[in-house]
């Protein structure tokens, strides 16, 4: 597990949108894999100084989470092979002696390696102190194999919601390219249930699932599962469900037929896959100041 540019970035952002990082814990311990230059611009940006490991080869990330503010660092693991300074098998419940701990908790990576998914992103809620903040970059599209599990943004706004203690700030999706060091532009994902539709994404690239969230309630977790948005309404008021908001008509179905042997890079070019309302850019800059409504630009 490793914290890349897109997780600094992210974790940059948090930071910029009020998150206190003082008591701080990674979910499994992880590496630091961010740039020396981007290190430099988030120490720019809140004051900090870049970790002394940051040009370290396998360098463990709590310089990272100390230049944002972290007084404590620590981080949990299934085993303590890597250092992991609490040992907790996320399948199972949390101790009590765990639950509301800790000011900032994240996620760079962990939870899709975890069979019991639903248990393992609880526990990490309760992890959270009232007025803290939960951090995540997961797997979107495209990782199949890389773990059990790939993240939607359905799933993180019906699981991180008031219902359960928590607001989210951002969720966002992100597509690497090449090597997985590059990456394309952050996009907000909206919330389907306010969009009245499936967020849904067909692209080539892999792609992360970034989620920002802060914890506004010291309630119970999934007192009551979370249901997807559309088949809830299907069940309130008989309207159905509704595929990205477009008519099913002979002229969609011819460009989809066209889609299938169109060669990626034109079909690309010609409609983007984030191409539609469900999803609005957002820069580097934006992000890491944590202007997630797109104000303007520093």
């Amino acid at each position: 597990m490793g914290l890349d540019n897109t997780a600094a970035q992210a974790l940059c952002g948090a930071k910029s949108a009020g998150a206190d990082f003082t008591s701080t814990l990674m979910i499994g311990r992880q590496w630091l894999g961010a740039s020396p230059g981007l290190m430099s611009r988030i120490a720019s940006i809140h004051g900090g100084t870049p970790p002394a490991e940051v040009a370290a080869d396998r360098a463990f990330a709590e310089g990272f989470f100390e230049m944002l503010g972290a007084k404590r660092v620590d981080s949990l693991d299934y085993s303590t092979f890597e250092g992991a300074t609490v040992q907790h098998d996320l399948n199972q419940p949390l101790p009590d002696t765990l639950r509301a701990k800790y000011d900032l908790v994240f996620d760079g990576g962990t939870l899709e390696h975890i069979f019991n998914f639903p248990q393992a992103l609880k526990s990490c809620m309760e992890l959270v102190r009232p007025g803290g903040h939960f951090v995540q970059v997961s797997n979107g599209n495209n990782f199949m194999g890389h773990g059990f599990w790939q993240i939607s943004p359905e799933l993180i706004y019906r699981s991180l919601s008031p219902a359960n203690g928590f607001q989210p700030l951002a969720v966002m999706v992100r597509e690497l390219h090449g090597d997985g060091h590059r990456a394309g532009k952050f996009h907000i994902a909206r919330d389907p249930d306010a969009l009245g539709w499936r967020v849904e994404l067909s692209n080539r690239r892999p792609t992360y699932l970034v989620t920002i969230a802060r914890r506004i309630g010291d309630g119970p977790v999934f007192a009551e599962p979370p249901q997807q948005s559309d088949y809830q309404r299907l069940w309130g008021t008989g309207e159905g469900v509704r595929e990205g908001a477009v008519e099913v008509t002979l002229a969609s179905r011819a460009i989809a037929a066209i889609r299938k042997v169109v060669p990626g890079h034109v079909e690309r070019a010609i409609r983007p896959p984030f191409a539609n309302k469900a999803y609005r850019a957002l820069s580097d800059d934006e992000v890491m100041l944590g202007q997630f409504e797109g104000r303007a630009r520093a």
